[in-house]
């Protein structure tokens, strides 16, 4: 199967991690706003960041099982320190997984659009995941900004931009499959 074939965005959110990191906060219309957290589910760690195992992730991911994935494994090894709290480890690898993405040749397409774009603003969203619960707003405000200009249509993204513009409750995490 191909890269093409095999994009696709999957609609599964985990909430049962949402009260983690952050308390809860009602938005002014009553909705409360999620940060959402975006894991590639067909790649390495994907499945264990989407059960909670983040320890195992994080153990199997710096093993580097498969170095031809920089920007899958970066991923979510970023999603998995924010997670386990390992906020020195997280920036480093949300700012590789970034740093990947940008220049990602990967002709996928996450949620219908250009995949080097869908892909790029996976990355932006969840560094801004992480810049707001390091209390980090104007870097935060920014890399959702950059997100949604690059794919403003993706849920999670947009999820990200009206919590990060308003208020939220602590993250919840969206599989991406490519």
């Amino acid at each position: 199967m191909n890269a093409h074939t095999r994009s696709k965005t999957v609609a599964a959110c985990v909430t049962a991690v949402a009260a983690l990191l952050l308390g809860t906060y009602a938005h002014a219309d009553g909705a409360p706003k999620r940060l959402t957290l975006s894991v590639i589910i067909d790649a390495d760690g994907g499945p264990e960041v989407l059960k909670g195992k983040y320890a195992q992730a994080i153990k199997q991911l710096t093993a580097g099982f498969d170095t031809s994935d920089t920007v899958g494994i970066s991923t979510n090894l970023c999603v998995a320190l924010i997670m386990s709290r390992q906020w020195e480890a997280a920036q480093v690898t949300c700012d590789k997984a970034v740093s990947y993405a940008r220049f990602s040749y990967h002709d996928s397409n996450l949620g219908g659009f250009s995949g080097r774009n869908a892909t790029e603003a996976l990355a932006y969203s969840n560094r801004a995941v992480l810049d707001s619960l390091t209390s980090r707003p104007e870097a935060a405000k920014k890399d959702v900004a950059r997100a949604h200009a690059l794919d403003p249509r993706t849920e999670f993204v947009s999820q990200n931009w009206l919590a990060l513009n308003g208020q939220q409750t602590g993250p919840v995490i969206a599989a991406v499959a490519r």
